[in-house]
């Protein structure tokens, strides 16, 4: 039985390049690394796991944003089901930056699929 690290491709590209260190490029990372498990590999929610697509952002400002990744209170109710339980287990850890660029690049994502700007 081979170990995973050695089924994998070393040469396939990487999501994350160290080189292009853009606060985008390291939202990126972070988001396909950290919230693609629940929310869907393509971002847009999962029936199974019961979460919406991360276009939910468009409700958060920066702010309101980084409260929910700190504390898993929503901006409509404090308790936002498994996200709350997530946040307090995992996502609290995340530092004031690497929220921001998180946040960053789901705006960037968003307002090219959607066509409009957020605060």
């Amino acid at each position: 039985m081979k170990l995973e690290p050695l089924k994998m491709d070393h040469t396939a590209p990487r999501r994350f390049d160290q080189h292009e260190n853009t606060p985008i490029a390291h939202g990126e990372y972070l988001v396909h690394t950290a919230c693609s498990h629940c929310h869907g590999k393509d971002l847009t929610g999962d029936e199974f796991m019961q979460s919406p697509g991360l276009s939910i952002v468009f409700m958060y400002g920066q702010e309101q944003f980084r409260h929910l990744l700190r504390t898993g209170e929503g901006v409509t109710r404090k308790d936002v089901g498994m996200m709350s339980e997530v946040v307090q287990n995992c996502l609290h850890h995340f530092t004031d930056e690497e929220i921001n660029d998180m946040y960053a690049f789901l705006k960037t994502l968003l307002e090219e699929e959607e066509g409009v700007g957020m605060d």
